[in-house]
């Protein structure tokens, strides 16, 4: 009688088993269809740190046009200042020469030409020259006859210190254009200064957002 047996199984044979079916794990998908990927720490500081470039360049740039304000009202109030002094210190020779002979022409002249600069609102300076020359040419018209005797003394000494109130003025003026030329020279320097950085920041801002492209490119094909 025959009977089968079962074989052995060798030992130290493992049986393999047939694993269940795995189900497909599902992906989150951006509206574009693309995977969500999250930024890592240093992709993160990236854009922190140029962020923050971003805003230090803001705070030099609103710096420097502070700055350029200021120089433009240090300026103009140079230039009303100055301008005043002017007016003030003709103002003074009219009221002198106003008490000399009014019937000579040339007195009328110089009255007639500080008239004309009071008149103008932009600075208009008589010839400084010309002035003296007809207070020259009054005075020897006032010595041609014992009657205006009196008067000459009044007009040599209007004269003098006519010659006195030139010269200063003559000073402040020198003064007044030797500061007006070191702030418009500093105030053209400030605007290459200020046009250069305008075209850096530009340049920086280019960069970054360029940078910022390729970090976000970078990320998209990352997440494929």
């Amino acid at each position: 009688m025959n009977t089968s047996r079962p074989e052995p199984t060798p030992r130290g044979v493992k049986i393999q088993r047939k694993s269940p079916p795995q189900t497909p794990r599902r992906i989150e998908k951006r509206p574009g269809g693309k995977p969500k990927k999250a930024l890592s720490d240093e992709d993160k500081e990236t854009i922190n740190s140029l962020r923050r470039e971003q805003e230090r360049l803001t705070e030099e740039l609103e710096e420097e046009r502070q700055q350029s304000e200021k120089m433009k009202n240090l300026y103009t109030g140079d230039l009303n200042y100055y301008t005043g002094i002017q007016k003030q210190a003709f103002t003074k020779i009219k009221s002198m020469l106003s008490k000399a002979n009014q019937s000579d022409p040339h007195i009328v002249e110089v009255i007639r030409l500080i008239d004309l600069y009071n008149q103008q609102e932009t600075g208009f300076i008589p010839d400084t020259p010309r002035v003296a020359q007809l207070a020259d040419e009054a005075r020897e018209a006032e010595m041609a006859t014992d009657k205006h005797k009196r008067e000459n003394r009044n007009l040599k000494q209007a004269y003098k210190t006519l010659c006195q109130e030139l010269h200063d003025l003559n000073d402040k003026i020198a003064e007044a254009e030797t500061r007006l030329e070191t702030i418009t020279a500093k105030r053209k320097e400030t605007h290459t200064t200020l046009h250069n950085f305008i075209e850096k920041c530009k340049q920086r801002e280019a960069a970054w957002k360029e940078k910022v492209a390729s970090l976000e490119a970078k990320i998209e094909a990352q997440g494929e």
